[in-house]
């Protein structure tokens, strides 16, 4: 997905197609015609003040530079730690949290989570561990925290 375009290209474009130069849309614009060949150029991205002015000087909706700029940041972006999904499944079934505080677990690599689950729950395989209920058990009568509820 890292064939988006950045929003300078459109610019380019649209220049082109009117027979504009950097400088005459610098001067619609009424700013530098370095920050405009930032943007035109792809050093820099298009705010969203920057985003209604482009629209006023090209006759279209302001969205339309915020969504080809955040298209592209998009497409750029760097991909997520895969192990954010394994860690938020086992915390939806698990207290893992609250395991790993009390030593039961040790807050390690994501993939070691698998093993040392099969090792707490004394199983051969993550099929066989049992889902267990939360524990309803009050033993005092102040706030309850939020890994008892």
């Amino acid at each position: 997905m890292k064939d988006v375009p950045h929003p300078g290209e459109f610019i380019r474009e649209e220049l082109e197609a009117r027979g504009w130069l950097q400088r005459d849309l610098a001067y619609i614009l009424g700013m530098s015609e370095q920050a405009v060949n930032m943007i035109v150029s792809g050093k820099r991205g298009i705010s969203p003040e920057m985003a209604k002015a482009l629209s006023q000087a090209f006759d279209v909706n302001p969205e339309f530079f915020a969504n080809l700029q955040k298209s592209y940041e998009m497409a750029n972006a760097k991909e997520p730690d895969p192990g954010i999904a394994h860690r938020a499944r086992w915390q939806a079934a698990y207290p893992v949290r609250e395991m790993i505080k009390r030593g039961w677990l040790e807050a390690a690599d994501p993939d070691l989570m698998e093993a040392q689950m099969i090792r707490f729950f004394g199983v051969n395989s993550v099929d066989d561990i049992p889902h267990l209920p939360p524990a309803a058990k009050k033993t005092h009568y102040g706030e309850i925290p939020p890994t008892q509820c």
